[in-house]
């Protein structure tokens, strides 16, 4: 389990900025749900990778959480990136807490 967390620093909204990880292939079973700050947008939930167009209001956050289970069978390094790309002409910062950003060596 990990927390992905994106905030607008403004001045402006971020209407249909993209969140996204695509999960590297030993990460199975996924699904996640999203909380959103008032006025900001997420989808609520999914499963398997995240791919969200969502809205972040000036000063507004988006917290995900998601969860998966390894495959047993996995070996080797493991690593996963969560994205937050701003739709054009919008400027925001992206801030990743817990493990947003993943590397793990199986053995």
């Amino acid at each position: 389990t990990y927390t992905i967390v994106a905030s607008n620093a403004g001045p402006s909204a971020a209407v249909g900025a993209l969140v996204s990880d695509g999960l590297p292939k030993p990460l199975q079973g996924a699904s996640w749900t999203c909380t959103a700050t008032p006025g900001s947008t997420c989808t609520g939930l999914g499963t398997g990778g995240i791919a969200d167009s969502v809205t972040l209001l000036p000063g507004g956050s988006l917290t995900y959480v998601l969860t998966a289970t390894v495959d047993p069978a996995a070996t080797g390094l493991l690593v996963n990136r969560a994205l937050v790309a701003a739709p054009a002409g919008d400027t925001f910062t992206a801030t990743f807490a817990g493990l947003g950003s993943v590397t793990a060596r199986f053995v």
